[in-house]
C-alpha cells in the first residue's frame, strides 16, 4: 500500500526533509504531474490517519516533507 511505503520513508529519515521527487520516484517510479499529485492525496490520508498528537508530517513548500515526534 502507498501510503504504508511513503510512512515508512518519513519514519526513516525521521527529522530530516525527504523530497518529493525521491517519494515519487520510489513509490510510483516516476516525478510526473499527476503522480505528484497522487502524493498530496496520500500525504492528506496518512495526515488523518495519524491519531498521536505528538506525530506530525510538515510540508516543506515544493519540495518534500518531513516526519516529527514530539517527545515532551
Amino acid at each position: 500500500m502507498r501510503q504504508t511505503e511513503i510512512l515508512h520513508m518519513l519514519a526513516e529519515n525521521q527529522g530530516n526533509p525527504v523530497e518529493r521527487d525521491v517519494i515519487l520516484e520510489k513509490i510510483w517510479g516516476d516525478a510526473s504531474y499527476s503522480n505528484s499529485l497522487a502524493l498530496n492525496v496520500q500525504i492528506t490520508y496518512i495526515r488523518r490517519l495519524l491519531t498521536d498528537p505528538t506525530v506530525t508530517i510538515t510540508s516543506i513548500k515544493k519540495k518534500g516533507y518531513i516526519l516529527s515526534v514530539d517527545i515532551r
